[in-house]
């Protein structure tokens, strides 16, 4: 499959916006990772890792992958005192939590995607000036993360995230 751009800025795009809105904390830097190992007839990479770190010693990893033999989860997201995972092609989140010393474990519908939304949220604020549920500011965020995971994979280094001046 041909991804125009590479599969960091295909899916890779959707799962960074995620994780920025999941993690409501400041990135102090981008440490980006790309393989080309499979599609040598195209400019797109076949494997795409971005780890983020994130203030208060917070680690966040996102991978895109087009050459691994097995899925892993949708997302994972780890902690002390509990976890949620979403593997790939279900419907349900596996939550653990512990709750006075307990392990308790369960599974709770994901909510259905409502694509369509987006799109009228648009017309919607073209036609009427209704407020965006995507604003530019939250792209520009997840378009800095992906420059600089980019600019990580040549260099071999983390990439420090500076403030965006409100231009």
């Amino acid at each position: 499959m041909f991804i125009p751009g590479g599969r960091a800025y295909d899916w890779g795009a959707h799962f960074i916006d995620w994780l920025l809105n999941l993690l409501p904390f400041k990135v102090e830097s981008v440490y980006g990772f790309y393989q080309k190992r499979l599609w040598f007839d195209v400019t797109n990479e076949d494997h795409g890792q971005i780890i983020l770190r994130l203030e208060g010693g917070r680690y966040a990893d996102s991978q895109v992958s087009e050459m691994s033999a097995v899925d892993k989860p949708k997302w994972r997201i780890l902690g002390t005192k509990g976890a949620l995972v979403l593997n790939k092609n279900e419907d349900k989140i596996d939550v653990v939590a512990f709750i006075r010393d307990f392990r308790e474990e369960m599974r709770i519908p994901f909510p259905a995607n409502n694509y369509i939304s987006y799109y009228i949220n648009v017309a919607d604020h073209l036609l009427t000036g209704e407020h965006l549920e995507v604003t530019p500011e939250s792209a520009r965020r997840v378009i800095a993360v992906l420059e600089l995971a980019e600019k990580s994979a040549k260099s071999g280094k983390a990439e420090s995230f500076l403030p965006m001046s409100k231009k």
